[in-house]
């Protein structure tokens, strides 16, 4: 667990998906790690990935075995933001002319 909080860190993100090979077998977020490491009092050098990663990952097609990406609730809210900022703009703009 502790290479992957280091990975995490390192790169600034906050999931990571768990390979075996060229197959996906979960994911580990930050949230994994504070509640199932931090908050139940367990050492990140001795917890395994393995034991408190989800397991049921869902993705695009069960015949595509590559990871090519991934999507966040963060990266959905943003999407959603965006959207409604430019709405908003275009709404002040007619009002104002």
């Amino acid at each position: 667990m502790l290479d992957a909080v280091a990975k995490m860190a390192e790169k600034d993100i906050g999931p990571l998906v768990v390979m075996d090979g060229e197959e996906l077998v979960g994911i580990i977020t930050e949230r994994h790690y504070s509640r199932g490491v931090f908050l139940k009092g367990r050492a990140s050098p001795t917890t395994l990935v393995r034991e408190i990663m989800e397991r049921n990952v869902t993705h695009v097609r069960p015949e595509q075995s590559e990871v090519v990406g991934i999507i966040s609730i963060g990266d959905l809210l943003k999407s959603i933001i965006s959207k409604q900022k430019f709405v908003i703009d275009e709404l002040v703009h007619y009002i104002h002319g």
